[in-house]
């Protein structure tokens, strides 16, 4: 299945976000249980965020990514959706299982 990542930019204060974080976190989780996301994360200078997910199109990938409660409740903005070809795919979720679960 093809991958795509989206990265997340905030466009409102950290505080005015904080009561969406939740909602994201649940979200992601969902996606987790649907077998449809492969990693996410903030980045390490709190500018924003990646999620990449697996999806059948490009057209999937985007309702996937619009439909994050950070984008519905408009306090980010999706800098660009792109598919992946990741060719570590399976080492890296691998590497990511083992330290959730040593």
């Amino acid at each position: 299945m093809p991958m795509y990542v989206y990265i997340l930019e905030p466009i409102v204060p950290r505080p005015q976000k904080e009561p969406i974080v939740q909602q994201h976190l649940h979200y992601l989780e969902r996606l987790k249980r649907e077998n449809k996301l492969i990693c996410s994360g903030p980045f390490a200078d709190k500018s924003g965020g990646l999620v990449c997910i697996a999806a059948n199109s490009l057209e999937e990938a985007r309702t996937i990514a619009n439909s994050d409660p950070f984008i519905v409740n408009g306090v980010d903005r999706i800098v660009f959706l792109k598919e992946w070809i990741g060719t570590f795919q399976e080492k890296v979720c691998q590497m990511l299982n083992k330290e959730k679960h040593p």
